[in-house]
C-alpha cells in the first residue's frame, strides 16, 4: 500500500516546482501588480487626458481577479477637482 508520504517523495520535485509558481504569483499578485497598476492609471491620464491624478490606494487579489480603486482624485487642466 503507497502512503502519502511515498506519493509526496516520489513527486517531490514537481510539488517544489508547483509551489514556487504559486508564492511567486502570490507575492507579485499582492505586492508588485498593485503598484504596477497604479502607476500605468496616472500615466494613461496624463499622457491621453492631461489629467493629473491622486490615487489613495488599489486593491488587487490575483486569485479572484478583484480590483478596488479607493479615492481617485482628478484635478482637472483648470485646477478645480
Amino acid at each position: 500500500m503507497t502512503t502519502l508520504l511515498d506519493i509526496a517523495s516520489k513527486y517531490r520535485r514537481s510539488l517544489q516546482w508547483i509551489t514556487g509558481i504559486l508564492v511567486t504569483y502570490s507575492l507579485a499578485g499582492f505586492l508588485l501588480l498593485p503598484w504596477l497598476a497604479e502607476q500605468q492609471v496616472k500615466g494613461l491620464l496624463q499622457e491621453r487626458l492631461q489629467l493629473e491624478t491622486d490615487i489613495e490606494s488599489l486593491y488587487l487579489n490575483p486569485f479572484t481577479f478583484y480590483t478596488e480603486l479607493v479615492g481617485l482624485n482628478i484635478v482637472e487642466p483648470d485646477g478645480s477637482t
